[in-house]
């Protein structure tokens, strides 16, 4: 999109008249253009929501039905948010209730949910996916030992790599990247053409692969796997889905915009032959990590559409006189501040992480005390790990605080691994309060174990029924994750424990059968494999590390004096934690 702003079309009167603001003439002009394509290029904090809520108020007004508007955003918290914008400018609250406000991945989802007759199981976390990539993993190296030139690979092993390994078959799903090869082309030069290194792209094949099954649906999807799928199915020549028809369609944050989430957007136009209305600040990409990328909307969004008018949004409301300034220098272009106060920046030079935690800490404690509310108060991260430090001086400093667009470190995995490595290791259970932080502790401990149990088995009654008793934690560690994993344990690690029952049951119900009618030889030939299944070790060098390793932390935590903390590192936060 290399256009600049345009001079509005004419436009009539607004017909919507807002309430507790007035707009300004540029959101005014947005408001009511005439354009079929509208794109508000926007400053950071230049009210992009209120400007896309006024415009769809503004529909509604002039007899729109409001089911024929759909507002798609990149976050559930942007699809609430303007949401209640709608009703905080005046549109009756009803009529905003019947506009519907969703992401592009639950719109994909809903959309691809009524094509299969149903959800296909959805895995919320990296932890969840990462037994599939190590079965994809085992399969592959099986594969390539097969070959009669095995090829080089490196292959994620550990949690780390398996994680890193998602967010790049993410950013590849985001381009639209389909899993294979052209003809007359090579794995070796796909992976080139793809700068990726050959191993990570044929995983990402197998992967995919795995995923599709063999029916109509997947066997799973994850993260942004549903905008992924709608969009090949869509870009694809023998396409059967149909999308639902709106007359207005509305993007909010167009900077975060990547090729499968475009695909879906222009097929959503084009189905209902809608009027678009987008708004972006092509200077912050707040997904990059995603897939998003701004030269993607500079150069390819919108291109062949007709009637396009793009229109500024220069005013901020985020900073004041002085600083508006300085940012138009910067960036090149109009920007005007609405509001009269300064802005007051404050620059802060610090030795250590933990040292620029506590100052954070100390500005918000003074901006509380000087009568500002804590909920009008944000920290800004770069990276997640950031909040590791802030969030424990926060804690120190008695301040609540809530997350958007990251976990808490507190609820990482590897924190309640963790916390529940320190709980075994004192014999102290009752230490991690409640019985849902129990319950992810030893759903935790079972991912870093490399336990390969499915999202059924993790959720169960035997492991809820641990996390309610803590005197069952005990045997949970030694049933469980320090026992080496046998024939039968890996057997069951696919079932439900409703469904591990039943096996049993059948098991004994053929067996009394068998000896029943006299035939003893087969009963006990039964009974043998399943004694040996259960006595026959079966676990990975991987699962074997994990299982040696716990042993031996718990044995030097053990054997550490009681006076001394049992993590240096992070003991006094994990003890505050409740």
């Amino acid at each position: 999109m290399t256009r600049p702003p345009t001079s509005p079309s004419p436009s009539s009167e607004p017909l919507f008249t807002p309430a507790g603001i007035i707009p300004t003439d540029e959101q005014r002009n947005i408001q009511t253009c005439r354009a079929r394509h509208v794109i508000a290029i926007a400053n950071a904090g230049a009210a992009k929501t209120t400007t896309l809520a006024l415009r769809i108020a503004e529909s509604v007004t002039r007899g729109v039905w409001p089911e024929s508007i759909i507002a798609l955003t990149f976050s559930g918290e942007a699809a609430r948010v303007l949401k209640a914008r709608l009703v905080e400018i005046g549109l009756d609250e009803k009529l905003a209730r019947r506009i519907r406000c969703t992401t592009f991945e639950e719109f994909a989802q809903q959309v691809l949910g009524a094509f299969e007759g149903g959800q296909a199981p959805f895995l919320a976390s990296h932890d969840a996916v990462a037994p599939h990539v190590r079965a994809a993993v085992r399969k592959l190296q099986l594969e390539n030992s097969m070959r009669r030139t095995p090829r080089e690979l490196w292959l994620p092993e550990h949690n780390d790599q398996i994680f890193e390994f998602l967010t790049l078959a993410g950013q590849l799903k985001a381009r639209l990247v389909k899993p294979g090869v052209e003809d007359g082309e090579s794995i070796e030069e796909r992976a080139g053409f793809l700068d990726l290194p050959e191993s990570v792209f044929l995983l990402y094949c197998l992967m995919e692969a795995e995923r599709a099954g063999y029916g109509d649906a997947p066997r799973w999807r994850a993260g942004f796997d549903a905008t992924y799928d709608l969009a090949c199915m869509l870009t694809s020549e023998d396409c059967a889905i149909e999308l639902p028809a709106f007359r207005i369609v509305v993007v909010d944050e167009l900077q975060d915009m990547n090729p499968a989430s475009y695909a879906v957007l222009e097929h959503l136009l084009a189905r209902g032959n809608a009027f678009f209305t987008g708004a972006g600040d092509f200077d912050q990409v707040i997904h990059r990590w995603a897939g998003a990328d701004v030269n993607f909307i500079r150069t390819r969004f919108g291109q062949g559409w007709r009637s396009v008018e793009s229109l500024p949004l220069t005013r901020t409301y985020r900073h004041g006189p002085v600083m508006a300034l300085a940012t138009a220098a910067l960036k090149d272009k109009e920007v005007v501040s609405g509001r009269r106060h300064e802005t007051r920046l404050q620059l802060e030079t610090y030795a250590t992480q933990r040292d620029g935690a506590g100052r954070v800490a100390a500005c918000i404690l003074d901006w509380t005390r000087r009568g500002g509310r804590p909920d009008a108060c944000a920290v800004i991260l770069r990276a997640p790990y950031q909040s590791i430090h802030i969030e424990n001086a926060l804690l120190e400093a008695g301040i609540g605080w809530r997350v958007e667009g990251l976990e808490s470190y507190l609820l990482r995995s590897e924190i309640l691994m963790l916390r529940g490595v320190i709980a075994f290791a004192l014999e102290d259970y009752e230490s991690i309060p409640g019985v849902e932080k129990r319950l992810q502790v030893l759903q935790a401990l079972l991912f870093w174990q490399q336990f390969e149990w499915g999202a059924d088995r993790r959720d169960d009654d035997a492991l809820k029924t641990a996390a309610a008793q803590p005197e069952l934690f005990d045997a949970f560690l030694k049933g469980k994750l320090l026992k080496p994993q046998t024939r039968a344990d890996k057997k069951a690690a696919g079932m439900s424990g409703d469904e591990e029952l039943e096996s049993e049951f059948h098991f004994l119900e053929k067996l009394a059968q068998l000896r029943k009618s006299g035939r003893h030889h087969e009963a006990n030939a039964l009974a043998n494999i399943r004694r040996a299944e259960s006595e026959t070790v079966d676990e990975t060098p991987a699962q074997r590390s994990a299982r040696v390793r716990l042993e031996r932390t718990l044995a030097m935590l053990r054997a550490a004096p009681r006076t001394s903390p049992p993590m240096p590192c992070w003991s006094g936060r994990l003890a505050c934690w409740r």
